[in-house]
Order: C-alpha cells, then structure tokens, then sequence
C-alpha cells in the first residue's frame, strides 16, 4: 500500500504561481529576464548570468557582430573588451574568428568568474588566444 501526499499537487501549483508572480513583479521593474533565468542567449550561445552582473541585451549584439565585421580578414585580430560583464562580446567574437587575441577586464570579480567560464567554451571550440586580466 503506497500513501499518497494529497496536498502535493496543490502545492506545487502555488509554488508555479509564486515564481511567475515573482516574474512578473521582477518585468515590472525592469530587471533583464536573463538575471531571473540565471541564462540569456547572445549571438546564438548559451551564457550563464551572475547576480549583480550586467546582462547582455539582444542590442549588443549588434555591437559584436560589427566588431567581428571590422576585425574580419586581419592578420591578427585584437578585441578589446573593457567592463566585460559575462563576456558576451568577447565569447561571441571569438566564436566566429579563429586566431582572434581578446584581452578583456572588469573590475567585479563576479564579473570575470562567468568570462572564463564563456571564454573557455569557445577556446575548446576554436584555437583563440585570449588573456583575462580583471582591473582591481
């Protein structure tokens, strides 16, 4: 005989209307999506998002693909990433331009935490050099 938790349906459906409320309130405010999901896509990759760290928006994008425009068919392509955040531009960069140098920096320590994580990605990915060194 298995005993069954009668209450269990009706809690996990508050739970669900807890977290879309909280949602919503957070919409509201105008705090990103992505710092709710703890996610965001940028430039088609998947990249993780720190509490308290700047959330790359759909228009940065256009800055990224531009610079990947500008440093295409140089001989050696730097990119230069000042107040990187997750390292959106430098990820999404480097995913498109082999042999691309990106040194990048932020003075939030939480901040480069998630920029190795992006950066080691691509770096598996395609040969890239890149050095990161956070501004204290």
């Amino acid at each position: 005989r298995v005993s069954r938790d009668a209450g269990a349906p009706l809690r996990a459906v508050l739970w669900s209307l807890l977290c879309y409320a909280r949602g919503v309130r957070d919409r509201r405010a105008r705090r990103p999506l992505g710092r709710g999901l703890g996610r965001v896509v940028f430039a088609g990759l998947r990249l993780g998002v720190a509490p308290g760290v700047f959330v790359p928006r759909r228009r940065t994008e256009l800055i990224a693909r531009e610079a990947v425009r500008l440093l295409s068919g140089r001989p050696e392509p730097v990119l230069v990433e000042l107040c990187c955040g997750v390292g959106a531009i430098a990820a999404s960069a480097l995913a498109t331009l082999p042999g691309l140098e990106v040194p990048a920096s932020d003075l939030d320590p939480a901040a480069v935490a998630p920029s190795l994580i992006h950066i080691s990605r691509c770096r598996r990915a395609i040969p890239c050099r890149s050095r990161w060194s956070p501004v204290h």
